[in-house]
């Protein structure tokens, strides 16, 4: 009579283990837990091509990028002004300390015994001759050239490098463009970087969120094991040992539900800076992450390679890296070639020194030159600074092999990761539902006394694993997408067309 009290006791608890597995107790989650619907609120709901939209007009790193290209335009035209005559135009004044200087002709003998022995010749004209020059020469003994105190002049020059116009600045102004274009390019790179990271901080927070829902709905489930052990044991047929193993694992969910609570504001708080919200999150996500996205990239490998090869930023701005550092190189050239220079000077001044003796007013004047000249020296270090540009142009060609073969590795190891996404996903579907009916199991097992408190903590753990590893597939698979676009060269910004469909031969009829 006892033993069939106790198995009728046994059979009762089973049955209202199972009825009380359907109805779960409030704050608990369903073991059906769909997380893909559950964060797609509450707060404001992102998405994933919005966040990267929004990142790229406030992201720093931007910024930068657009301020380093305004630079180098700047440099270029700076560079291309070199081209144009150098033209400089001068104004001087000046005041001189008080000059004497000695007279034209110093006098070498007596004038007044010359002039006695001119007045003794007999010839009349001679005599006369005689006379004039000796007043000529006392007067030019008398005679100094005066230097004005206050001097004034205005001077215009007009100059231009003939031969290094054509053998080096054109070169080094080509090589300014070719860095400028570089840097516009190195701006899409800095965008397509913000916009990916932007990317991964959203769906982080998105996995930040559905690890809390796992947590909170394993702690409702650890609540209920725990008060179906406190009822068997109640009515006899359970042990304190596993009440107190319910109750540890209780804690423990709490434990976690703290943990990731942490991550949650923690992620939030990462995707608010980054994007600059008023509200502080958490975030709604605007996409199931749970949901298998579309299949878009079913092309060969070695087409997808091509095409980023031709899309990439990076080897488009290596490439004109490589031409401006050729220009350069071309520029050294100069160093071996005479110099050609002309000039034309135009000059107004009082006094002007051209003139003599100079006088008070202003006078003008002009000039026109042309200087050829060839330095040793300059060729000799011109010959090493070519050398040296020739190195830097074999480093950038073999930074851009370096590229294309990183290139080739980051697209076929993400190709190859996204298409595997797709499989971890679909077994992460079917890992939830062997877990959930193995919990399901131990539940009603640990109800007739054959299973243990430690296999049903053992199986529900499984359980939110598993859940966790859905919604951790799905996000992952999404990463490795925006990874994929962004080793394609493709605009993450954008949403990307959808994948082509096949169709049938039937479908396209015959000719």
């Amino acid at each position: 009579m006892k033993r069939a009290l106790t198995l009728a006791a046994l059979l009762t608890l089973a049955s209202n283990a199972q009825a009380q597995s359907t109805e779960p107790p409030p704050g608990a989650a369903t073991e059906d837990l769909d997380l893909g619907e559950v964060l797609r609120s509450p707060g404001p709901r992102l998405s994933t091509y919005g966040v990267a939209r929004v990142a790229l007009k406030r992201g720093p790193a931007v910024a930068m990028a657009e301020a380093d290209a305004a630079r180098a335009e700047a440099d270029a035209a700076a560079a291309g002004s070199q081209l144009l005559p150098k033209v400089e135009l001068s104004a001087r004044y000046t005041w001189l300390s008080p000059i004497h200087n000695d007279p034209l002709v110093s006098s070498t003998g007596d004038l007044a015994t010359a002039r006695a022995a001119a007045g003794q010749l007999q010839d009349p004209v001679a005599q006369q001759l005689w006379a004039a020059q000796l007043d000529q020469l006392e007067s030019l003994g008398q005679a100094t050239i005066e230097v004005p105190q206050h001097q004034v002049g205005f001077r215009a020059v007009v100059r231009y490098p003939v031969s290094h116009a054509f053998a080096q600045i054109l070169p080094l102004v080509e090589a300014a463009d070719h860095a400028a274009d570089a840097k516009a390019i190195q701006v899409e790179v800095a965008r397509q970087n913000v916009a990916l990271r932007a990317v991964d901080v959203y769906l982080q927070h998105g996995l930040a969120r559905g690890a809390l829902l796992v947590a909170e709905a394993s702690v409702g489930e650890a609540r209920a094991d725990l008060r179906r052990a406190q009822a068997r044991q109640e009515a006899g047929v359970g042990s304190q040992p596993d009440v107190l193993r319910f109750r540890a694992g209780l804690a423990s969910a709490e434990r976690r539900v703290a943990e990731r609570r942490a991550a949650v504001q923690g992620s939030g708080a990462a995707l608010q800076t980054l994007l600059g919200l008023e509200r502080p999150g958490p975030y709604a996500m605007g996409e199931d992450l749970t949901a298998t996205p579309p299949r878009r990239y079913r092309g060969a490998t070695k087409a997808l390679l091509q095409r980023a090869y031709a899309s990439r930023a990076e080897a488009k701005a290596l490439k004109l890296l490589a031409a401006a550092v050729e220009d350069q190189a071309r520029s050294e050239t100069s160093a071996y070639l005479p110099r050609l220079d002309v000039q034309a000077q135009a000059d107004y001044a009082n006094p002007n020194t051209l003139y003599v003796p100079p006088g008070t007013q202003f006078r003008g004047s002009f000039q026109v030159s042309a200087v050829l000249s060839w330095s040793p020296d300059a060729a000799f270090t011109g010959h090493h600074r070519r050398k040296a540009a020739r190195r830097e142009v074999e480093r950038v060609e073999a930074q851009i092999r370096q590229l294309r073969e990183g290139i080739r590795i980051e697209v076929t190891t993400t190709l190859a990761e996204y298409r595997a996404g797709f499989e971890a996903l679909k077994a992460s579907r079917r890992q939830v539902e062997a877990a959930r009916e193995a919990y399901a199991a131990q539940r009603r097992a640990h109800a007739l006394g054959v299973a243990n408190a430690t296999d049903v903590i053992s199986a529900e753990q499984q359980l939110a694993e598993a859940r966790l590893g859905v919604l951790s597939a799905g996000v992952e698979l999404r990463r490795r997408e925006q990874r994929l676009r962004r080793a394609l060269g493709e605009d993450l910004s954008v949403r990307p067309l959808a994948p082509a469909r096949k169709v049938p031969r039937e479908a396209l009829g015959r000719r």
